[in-house]
């Protein structure tokens, strides 16, 4: 789905910044526009009509999603054009400017890295076991890479990491949210 990192970006807000959630909607209410500052760039979505990658929505989604997914995809993918010629993942910038100082500005990209190291970063960062017992201070963005049973890439999705816990029967779990369920 084309929408899922603006459907995430509500997500986040909705659970962390419920304040900036309803800032964003007044703004595109009123001025038909959100703005951006990305690397000291202004960044109005009324300016980039002919970017993002949602051409159409579906118009049962509710109210907040069909206001501010248009403009959200908009500075979405001008934020990503503008990452194309970096060596990594353009994430690694768009990211924390697109969904604001929540998120985290360091990243681990199992396309960046070797696969031991981003599972030991992981474990780390999140796996009780090997974390100090300390949870998670906020949600997580997280991209997947969705292939079909014979590996072949099909397309990429963004998702949240909520929380790794451990589960009644003593079993490690990462729960993740679907922007798109």
């Amino acid at each position: 789905n084309p929408t899922c990192q603006s459907a995430r970006g509500l997500s986040l807000w909705a659970q962390l910044a419920p304040g900036h959630l309803l800032a964003q909607l007044a703004c595109a209410a009123r001025a038909d526009r959100l703005e951006y500052l990305f690397e000291g760039e202004l960044l109005s979505s009324a300016d980039l009509v002919d970017k993002g990658l949602a051409r159409e929505l579906d118009h049962s989604l509710d109210a907040a999603s069909l206001l501010l997914v248009p403009h959200l995809d908009r500075i979405y993918d001008a934020m990503m054009e503008r990452t194309l010629e970096r060596e990594g993942d353009g994430h690694r910038w768009v990211n924390p400017a697109l969904y604001g100082p929540w998120v985290g500005s360091r990243m681990a990209a199992v396309c960046e890295l070797e696969f031991r190291e981003l599972v030991r970063r992981f474990y780390a960062s999140h796996h009780p076991g090997y974390s100090g017992h300390y949870g998670m201070i906020h949600p997580t963005p997280v991209g997947l890479f969705v292939t079909d049973s014979g590996g072949r890439l099909l397309g990429r999705h963004a998702v949240t990491l909520q929380r790794v816990r451990v589960d009644p029967q003593g079993e490690v779990r990462a729960y993740f949210f679907n922007p798109n369920n």
